[in-house]
């Protein structure tokens, strides 16, 4: 899609003209990526008609990314029926979100059914939430497991957690890797973590 090209290429102002010229004709890739542009922009309004407009073709990333617009603003049953919608379609970011929106309320079970279902299919912010949803219960063995499979996608807050477990249980020297790995990223709570350990050790 040239739009797209153009968007790629760091020229939205030109790409938003291709996206209005194919959206206008029905396409739903194109009504998306109109509403993922103005979202960018701040134009919420306008980028919540074309999510819809394309959400209502069955475009699953839109009807996700719908769902994320209506979140941020309060609008969770709306915002829970569109995750849902495109989680039904397999889409794995759609499970994670509406595993996060149920974990938030304390619907566990089905957070964590979603959780796994994204996990199965290689979706690694789902490794890192079932993860702290593990931690959470006091399974450290399948949070690290979790926690290590995330870390290897380059997340920076799984290895931070990893680096916590490990430092728990003694593991000092494997604990500052991730530590430093996440640090590397810039994540502050890494640097901290990192600081604090090597105080501990008498490092300066």
């Amino acid at each position: 899609m040239v739009g797209l090209a153009l968007y790629e290429r760091g020229d939205p102002t030109k790409a938003e003209l291709f996206f209005r010229a194919a959206a206008t004709t029905g396409d739903s890739d194109a009504m998306h990526n109109l509403g993922l542009l103005l979202d960018e922009r701040g134009h919420l309004e306008e980028a919540e008609r074309w999510y819809r407009a394309s959400a209502d073709t069955d475009h699953a990333a839109a009807m996700n990314d719908l769902a994320n617009l209506l979140t941020a603003r309060g609008d969770l049953v709306e915002a829970e029926r569109w995750y849902r919608a495109a989680a039904d379609t397999g889409h794995t970011i759609a499970m994670n979100n509406l595993a996060n929106l149920l974990a938030e309320r304390r619907d566990v079970m089905e957070a964590e059914w979603l959780y796994r279902a994204a996990v199965a299919s290689g979706e690694a912010n789902a490794m890192y939430n079932l993860g702290v949803l593990q931690d959470q219960r006091g399974d450290p063995v399948e949070a690290e497991r979790l926690y290590l499979a995330a870390a290897d996608t380059g997340d920076a807050d799984a290895m931070v957690n990893l680096g916590s477990l490990l430092q728990d249980r003694g593991d000092l020297e494997e604990a500052e890797r991730w530590y430093r790995a996440a640090a590397d990223t810039g994540h502050a709570g890494a640097m901290r973590n990192l600081e604090v350990l090597l105080r501990g050790r008498g490092s300066p």
